[in-house]
């Protein structure tokens, strides 16, 4: 949180991502600079939902009572800078939902290309079914907007996203630059 808007890490409050069809996810997504113009960014806080039109209903998946778990752990360790435990729950984020992110262009309007994959488990749900889905980025950084466009394989049918390859569109809210060049 005290990196906010540093050079060495960047947050996206407020992520928005969808294939329009049966998979939509908001959330807040932190990361680290790894090395010159290579960042990993970790998914928390989100709220994911699969649409079921077989039952007419929306199933929402469960990473966001683990999320919603942590928040009091983030706030006591905003206030406690020798406390651990926020580590912990970000290698968590890290491993549910990682995006290695490299800027192909970084200066006026960056852009950058990423992989990563998303998981989640709709444990409160009939079937009790998993979500696993491989993607490809490319994002435009536009004055704290971004604007994504993903090409993904899902690997498993989860409710009415089924198995195969999708493409997504997505946004997100008070993106911070990460290069001292921007507009």
């Amino acid at each position: 949180m005290r990196n906010l808007a540093s050079a060495e890490g960047s947050m996206i409050p407020l992520s928005f991502y969808t294939n329009i069809r049966a998979d939509v996810n908001l959330g807040v997504v932190g990361g680290r600079k790894i090395a010159d113009g290579l960042y990993v960014y970790g998914q928390s806080f989100n709220f994911h939902a699969v649409f079921d039109r077989k039952d007419s209903c929306t199933r929402i998946g469960a990473a966001i009572l683990l999320h919603t778990l942590a928040i009091p752990i983030a706030i006591y360790d905003y206030f406690d800078p020798s406390s651990f435990s926020n580590y912990a729950y970000y290698a968590m984020a890290l491993l549910l939902n990682p995006t290695l992110e490299f800027y192909v262009v970084r200066a006026y309007l960056p852009i950058s290309v990423g992989i990563g994959y998303n998981t989640d488990w709709f444990a409160f749900s009939p079937g009790s079914k998993f979500y696993l889905r491989a993607h490809g980025d490319v994002n435009i950084d536009f004055p704290f907007v971004r604007v994504t466009a993903s090409y993904s394989y899902s690997f498993l049918d989860t409710y009415d996203l089924k198995k195969g390859f999708s493409f997504y569109l997505g946004v997100a809210l008070f993106h911070f630059p990460v290069t001292e060049k921007w507009w």
